[in-house]
């Protein structure tokens, strides 16, 4: 659910930090400058750094948790709302500092689900495009199976085979989107959550708690999952119809929308689209993309709804 976070803590947590038993750190000095620098050790794969005037904690929440727990230097488990209740009150109460404080500049969230395909095979054949999009980035790293990304304004939507990364049997295809600023959530919160979300409020480490904060948030990624163009597998030769033959090899090929895109009017653009997506469901060509959408919105609503335990101070 929540992965990656950076947060950032007021200036006056840093005499703390230094002062924390739990820290190791060592002190150098900048040839350069002249000035102090410190170096933290990771805190349970949590990296802590001091910046002008603040204190930064940045790492995986869902890693956090598993060291803590004794389970691994990992994130293809599953990490849910109780989980991710007790990690905060972990970090802040052995860390010293109050989460309604912590301001969170950058947040991953997403879910890892079991596919009924080989996720690196989806990510290489299946997925044509994103809104109109072609991935900034696609790799297969070695072993470790197919990665794709797509980027977007104050974002970044990651989807990646997460069991061969971590040499897993099972299929897990990680879905995940990448707030590179808090402005993007903050504007869905105001936009849902008024009463709570008014202009000029920060998001805080501390609004993680809140479960309707947690069920924006899975909107905002199931949104997202209805732009990407999936195409089940399919013989041409199947095809009888001339048109729907023409239509699919087209409509498979990203450059075909992005080009489409640019020659005619929104209406007109939206209009095609739709007519392509009807021949996917005429073909039964987007079960893929279905089984995708469902999957990762009852795998959100699992974790988020999980019960609420609170770490024993």
């Amino acid at each position: 659910m929540i992965d990656g976070i950076k947060i950032a803590l007021p200036e006056k947590y840093q005499d703390r930090f230094l002062l924390n038993p739990e820290l190791k750190h060592k002190s150098l000095i900048d040839t350069e400058t002249g000035e102090l620098i410190y170096e933290f050790e990771p805190y349970y794969g949590m990296n802590i750094s001091f910046a002008k005037r603040c204190v930064l904690i940045k790492g995986s929440l869902h890693k956090c948790f598993n060291i803590s727990e004794g389970n691994g230097d990992q994130n293809y488990d599953d990490f849910n709302y109780e989980e991710l209740d007790y990690v905060i009150d972990f970090l802040s109460h052995n860390l010293r500092f109050s989460p309604h404080e912590a301001v969170i500049q950058t947040l991953e969230f997403g879910v890892n689900i079991r596919l009924s395909k080989v996720p690196s095979d989806f990510l290489e054949k299946d997925l044509v495009l994103m809104k109109e999009r072609k991935p900034v980035s696609t790799a297969k790293l070695d072993n470790k199976g197919y990665y794709t990304e797509f980027a977007f304004n104050q974002y970044v939507i990651k989807i990646y085979d997460k069991g061969r990364q971590y040499k897993r049997q099972q299929n897990i295809l990680r879905v995940e989107l990448k707030a590179t600023r808090s402005q993007l959530i903050l504007l869905q919160m105001q936009q849902k959550l008024a009463s709570t979300f008014q202009k000029n409020r920060k998001l805080l480490l501390g609004d993680l708690r809140d479960k309707y904060v947690l069920r924006v948030l899975g909107i905002m990624l199931k949104d997202r999952l209805n732009w990407m163009l999936i195409v089940d597998d399919f013989d041409i030769k199947s095809v009888a119809n001339k048109r729907d033959k023409t239509f699919l090899l087209e409509g498979t090929n990203p450059n075909y929308w992005i080009k489409l895109k640019s020659k005619v009017k929104p209406d007109a653009f939206r209009g095609r689209r739709r007519m392509f997506k009807a021949l996917l469901e005429e073909y039964g060509l987007n079960s893929l993309h279905k089984e995708i959408v469902v999957k990762v919105v009852d795998k959100w609503d699992e974790l988020a709804t999980a019960g609420s335990t609170v770490f024993t101070l």
